[in-house]
């Protein structure tokens, strides 16, 4: 059951991206209400209790664009008690990202993408445990632009994945979603 629901819910973010990706305005639009081929953004994203990662947008047309994103977490410990602990976090993701007609100043976004992961968490008393993996993901949102260079927006994400990790050598295969992110982004 849970895998033909993974499966409904991919098969489903792919084709929305592949229908926006191909569909065509209803109404005419000035060519300033488009990106112009060449142009980059600029991304952060807040999620989570904090920065969530940074990224890019390079645009190959109007309306489509390829996104770059990368999230890196650092955290180290020393307890009182003795002893000390770390964890290093990464991510990296490699999408194509059409985006909506501007319609009020506001955009659809709809997303889909492959992505890696490491993480590590080591302890001074203990061999450190190293996970790593990847998979791809499909995300929609949308975001307001105040300017023509500046917009604000939201995102909803689901990850299909797999992993590994060292210390348990266990292979995982991930279904989650739920995922949601603020982000603003700088047009240049």
């Amino acid at each position: 059951m849970r895998r033909t629901l993974t499966i409904v819910v991919l098969l489903a973010l792919a084709t929305a991206g592949t229908a926006v990706a191909q569909s065509e305005p209803v109404a005419a639009t000035s060519p300033a209400a488009d990106f112009r081929p060449g142009q980059w953004a600029a991304r952060f994203a807040v999620g989570g209790g904090g920065l969530y990662g940074l990224g890019a947008l390079y645009f190959t047309s109007p309306r489509k664009a390829w996104s770059f994103d990368a999230q890196i977490a650092l955290n180290y410990q020393d307890y009182e008690a003795g002893g000390d602990a770390d964890t290093e976090d990464l991510g990296l993701a490699l999408g194509r990202r059409p985006h909506g007609v501007e319609q009020n100043k506001a955009r659809s976004i709809v997303g889909t993408g492959i992505f890696g992961s490491y993480y590590r968490q080591g302890a001074e008393s203990s061999d450190p445990s190293v996970s790593y993996g990847g998979g791809v993901y499909g995300e929609l949102g949308g975001a307001v632009f105040f300017t023509p260079d500046l917009s604000l927006g939201a995102t909803w994400r689901a990850n299909l994945g797999a992993s590994y990790n060292n210390s348990s050598e266990v292979t995982r295969l991930d279904f989650e979603a739920g995922f949601i992110t603020v982000e603003g982004a700088f047009y240049f």
